[in-house]
């Protein structure tokens, strides 16, 4: 199965890359490598992870090395990732990503 990403997952990763670059030089790349390889574990088998909110059917991947999950829902041919956050944020703040009805 492939993914795709939801256009602000594209701003979450981008504001994660320029934070670990800003701490130090090259740990945004190596987020970008992690981020890359967990995603293909998703897509590769997207309902043996962690169902977050049956409701709205999105579940959570926990990345590795790395304090961030990858929320994501399953559709019919591929897998829709709504954002990638730190596992201390607001894990709901994402939400309003949803088409109206999956909430």
């Amino acid at each position: 199965m492939r993914y795709v990403l939801h256009p602000e997952a594209y701003e979450d990763i981008e504001n994660t890359v320029d934070f670990y670059d800003g701490r130090v030089a090259g740990l945004g790349a190596q987020f970008i490598d992690q981020l890359e390889s967990d995603l293909l574990k998703v897509a590769d088998a997207p309902e043996q992870f962690f169902c977050a909110y049956p409701k709205t059917k999105v579940y959570r991947y926990p990345m590795k090395r790395f304090p961030y999950s990858i929320f994501y829902r399953i559709d019919a041919s591929y897998v829709t990732v709504i954002t990638v956050v730190h596992q201390a944020r607001e894990p709901l703040q994402w939400l309003d990503r949803l088409d109206p009805s999956q909430k």
